[in-house]
């Protein structure tokens, strides 16, 4: 299984979707980043369950963008969990 990061954005490849509520969000994922600008992916379906997003990819792949970091390739026929990676700073005296 394939675990793909596009800065705070993580890609989490598995088997297929889970049982639960389903519902299409369309062809076009966009996600804000930290810093505000979108993560975006066309060629995919997004769908989310109960409280999770998924990007299933299609025949031909599908590209991830953001303008602060390279393209990222994601493969054909593959279904990722969409996660987010945080950065913790801890209070110090």
């Amino acid at each position: 299984m394939e675990v793909l990061r596009h800065g705070d954005i993580v890609l989490r490849e598995v088997r297929g979707l889970p049982r639960g509520r389903k519902q299409v969000l369309g062809t076009r994922f966009e996600q804000s980043g930290e810093t505000g600008k979108l993560h975006v992916a066309e060629n995919v379906e997004v769908v989310q369950v109960d409280w999770d997003k998924y990007l299933l990819t299609l025949q031909d792949g599908a590209v991830m963008t953001h303008p602060e970091h390279p393209l990222l390739e994601l493969p054909p026929n593959k279904v990722f969990k969409v996660g987010r990676v945080r950065s913790i700073v801890p209070y110090v005296d």
